[in-house]
């Protein structure tokens, strides 16, 4: 399997590159006015406005840092009882691809409910990457909150 790479401040994180669409600049975004912090904002993206998910926010105490390596990941995110409908998350260094045997994937064997994104783990020279569980971002709440006005 095919894994984009990024950080969470210190911390490597990877996700499936089956469920990108395409890697973007970080540009401005629109604020969504009493949104969770995590939510970073909307952009208009191919003519659609989209969320984006700040993943240092939503991970940690800061948001992500404004530089070169930063990077919005389109995804296809599914909507429970909708159609797939485009997500983006911000996250840092987003700079590198790698390919690991889905074999080698570690169950972590922990459940943080406040935090049901986080996925399998790689071990790798570098030490572990998480994997994101791209189902487990939203609350259900959130989904709404955020997908309700599109048809």
């Amino acid at each position: 399997m095919l894994l984009l790479l990024f950080r969470v401040g210190d911390e490597r994180y990877g996700l499936e590159a089956s469920q990108i669409v395409e890697v973007v600049p970080l540009v401005c975004l629109k604020m969504i006015p009493q949104s969770p912090d995590y939510i970073a904002g909307l952009f208009d993206y191919r003519g659609r406005p989209v969320p984006v998910i700040d993943l240092c926010r939503l991970g940690s105490e800061r948001s992500c840092k404004v530089c070169m390596t930063s990077r919005i990941i389109m995804l296809n995110y599914g909507v429970e009882n909708g159609p797939r409908r485009i997500l983006g998350l911000l996250a840092e260094q987003v700079t590198e691809t790698v390919k690991r045997d889905p074999a080698a994937l570690i169950s972590s064997d922990i459940s943080i409910t406040a935090a049901p994104w986080l996925g399998d783990l790689v071990k790798d020279s570098e030490g572990m990457l998480q994997l994101i569980d791209v189902d487990g971002l939203l609350s259900k709440t959130v989904q709404t909150s955020l997908f309700s006005a599109e048809s």
